[in-house]
């Protein structure tokens, strides 16, 4: 009886720290307190730090807890603080914070949950995430953006506005979105390792107990 029991215990602990982790990065959402716009990359993309629990969720849960922390932050975030981006912007920081994410937790625990390991899987996931920021933005995100919102030329504009070197699709791409998703992921990963260094024995405890 208490065999079966155990099952189901388990993923009710489970549940309860992703929905945790899941409410604090939806916190970490607050536009203007932890979201901010910054002066250097046009308006339509805001910094923040909201996929740090995804991180820590991938570390003491596995990448698919990191997942659904990425996945629950973004609902939260159109179904209580709204969207002016149709939802792109949701779901660009879904498919985005997934693709750090997943190469991340693969290096990490393939490599015995070690420092070396985790250094090696947040460059790895800021790389590819990176990458698959540019192409995604170029091929899908601000053509949809365009058509959703006034023509390309208006999207285009928003970024010449910060960046004169801005004039076309591609160089929204390689001078805004590449050296933002950059800077994100850094941010990020910097984040989580300061906060991975200093809770090591608690999160050893957390995933032990998977």
């Amino acid at each position: 009886m208490s065999n079966q029991a155990a099952p189901k215990k388990l993923n009710i602990q489970t549940m309860t720290k992703i929905a945790l982790l899941a409410a604090i990065a939806f916190v970490l959402t607050i536009d203007g307190i932890f979201r901010l716009r910054l002066p250097i990359f046009p308006t339509f993309l805001a910094m923040d730090v909201s996929d740090i629990p995804a991180v820590i969720g991938t570390i003491t849960l596995g990448p698919i807890a990191g997942v659904w922390i990425m996945g629950i932050k973004n609902i939260l975030d159109v179904l209580v603080t709204g969207t002016n981006s149709a939802g792109i912007g949701s779901l660009a920081n879904f498919i985005f914070g997934c693709a750090y994410i997943l190469p991340f937790g693969y290096i990490y625990h393939r490599l015995n949950r070690s420092t070396k390991g985790f250094i090696l899987g947040a460059l790895a996931g800021t790389l590819i995430s990176t990458a698959i920021a540019a192409l995604i933005n170029y091929y899908m995100l601000i053509p949809a953006f365009a058509y959703i919102f006034g023509g390309m030329d208006r999207v285009i504009g928003r970024g010449t506005d910060t960046n004169a070197n801005i004039s076309t699709l591609f160089t929204l791409v390689l001078y805004a979105i590449i050296p933002f998703n950059l800077l994100k992921n850094t941010l990020v990963s910097l984040g989580s390792f300061v906060i991975y260094k200093a809770f090591v024995p608690l999160m050893a405890m957390l995933a032990k107990k998977q």
